[in-house]
């Protein structure tokens, strides 16, 4: 099968400490292990491209996304970031001091390089598998804001962990 390989430091190139080798392909640092270079199949890449596009098919305008190329991340298309705008219905305007909440999803490499078993995921959670939520609002309190994206991430965990549960198999989104 077809794989895509983030490129591996040349051995020519000074040695960087890891955080500085994480930083330049926009992953964090402990979900790498070290920042080995990632495969992963390109079929889970149009998959992943699939589900993105039926989620801005059905969101429209209030999904936006940002995806690296090549000249900016070592691992492009990722990061990948979702940002969508949730609009309260109207009969809930007048109750609430915030209009729409601003949510962003970032994926990362690790999404599609590392999908780990149920219990795996269970135990490590959204963002050591290459999902990063956060509430962008910045009138709401920052513990608030956290709270909100803890509880989008734990979503996320639940419905791979269930996914993978009933088909038996194991999927990244």
């Amino acid at each position: 099968s077809m794989c895509i390989r983030a490129p591996a430091r040349d051995a020519s190139e000074p040695r960087r400490t890891s955080r500085e080798a994480c930083a330049s392909v926009m992953v964090p640092e402990a979900s790498l292990g070290g920042c080995e270079p990632m495969t992963f199949e390109r079929r889970d890449l149009e998959r992943l491209q699939a589900e993105i596009a039926a989620l801005k098919q059905h969101h429209g305008r209030a999904l936006r996304l940002r995806k690296s190329d090549a000249s900016f991340s070592a691992v492009a298309p990722f990061p990948v970031i979702l940002e969508l705008s949730i609009e309260p219905p109207d009969a809930a305007l007048a109750h609430y001091d915030v209009g729409a909440v601003r949510a962003e999803v970032e994926l990362g490499p690790q999404l599609l390089s590392s999908c780990p078993r149920r219990s795996e995921l269970l135990a490590r959670g959204a963002r050591a598998c290459g999902l990063a939520a956060r509430v962008r609002n910045a009138e709401l309190p920052r513990a608030l804001r956290a709270a909100m994206a803890a509880r989008m991430e734990e979503a996320w965990v639940r419905r791979r962990a269930a996914a993978e549960a009933e088909r038996g198999e194991v999927s990244c989104w």
